[in-house]
């Protein structure tokens, strides 16, 4: 099974022979008006357009039977928050050959000129039903972690969701909050929104979302200051005591 990466309006280097070698080729419909353009006669006669992810692991299992040689199209690097893991997880590396594309977050990150090296990365794509290590409510205690996060979403949990949490709990002065979408695709748009703004808006799929949070709160170190917790004058622990039954609760 080849996993061939999509970006920008071309396929991941080792595609070519990939395609030909195999005898069915998959791709999403969103991906599909893009890509029939870079295959021959011969090559889209072989495709299979899904339209959920869960039909192409039902046509990959069926061509696994039959021992048949695959191709499976989709977009930017599969390993990145995307189709890879349950493809590995699955079938196995020694039948998954995976051939990657510049990601959509190289892509946006670039385009905004921001380096991500320093980035925490997380995804709600996937639907409630699909497990998942955050949920939107961690957003905030991420931010006061890590300062910069970037978000994967989907069409539940998109920019304007994310932004209708976030307003009422992080300060709109503290936070940029930067959105790409459909980055290497038609319609691509890049723009900085006030959380108020984001959450009254549509954005077309798919997207990104950066979080850079300034405000307070922000960890540097074990534990916060006095100053960075709201309490009424006087009625708070002394940082020594804090700092001594935290170490004891020996929290995750």
């Amino acid at each position: 099974m080849y996993v061939i990466g999509f970006s920008q309006g071309t396929l991941a280097p080792g595609a070519k022979e990939a395609l030909s070698a195999a005898s069915q080729i998959l791709v999403s419909e969103n991906l599909l008006p893009a890509v029939s353009k870079l295959l021959s006669p011969s090559e889209e006669k072989k495709l299979f357009p899904y339209r959920r992810f869960s039909e192409a692991l039902t046509l990959l299992e069926a061509a696994k039977k039959q021992e048949l040689c695959l191709a499976f199209i989709v977009s930017g690097d599969p390993l990145l928050f995307g189709a890879g893991r349950v493809l590995l997880e699955r079938f196995g590396p020694g039948v998954v050959e995976i051939l990657p594309a510049v990601s959509f977050p190289q892509l946006a990150f670039s385009r905004f000129k921001l380096p991500w090296e320093d980035f925490f990365f997380l995804s709600l794509h996937g639907g409630d039903k699909t497990p998942r290590k955050f949920a939107l409510s961690d957003l905030p205690g991420l931010l006061r972690r890590h300062g910069k996060v970037c978000v994967f979403t989907d069409k539940d949990h998109g920019p304007r969701e994310i932004a209708a949490y976030l307003a009422p709990r992080v300060p709109e002065e503290d936070l940029r909050f930067l959105v790409a979408e459909r980055v290497g695709l038609s319609g691509e748009r890049l723009r900085e929104w006030k959380l108020r703004e984001a959450e009254r808006k549509t954005f077309a799929s798919p997207n990104l979302v950066l979080l850079i949070y300034q405000g307070p709160g922000l960890v540097r170190g074990f534990g916060l200051s006095s100053t960075e917790i709201l309490h009424p004058r006087g009625l708070i622990t002394k940082d020594e005591v804090r700092a001594v039954v935290l170490h004891r609760l020996r929290l995750p």
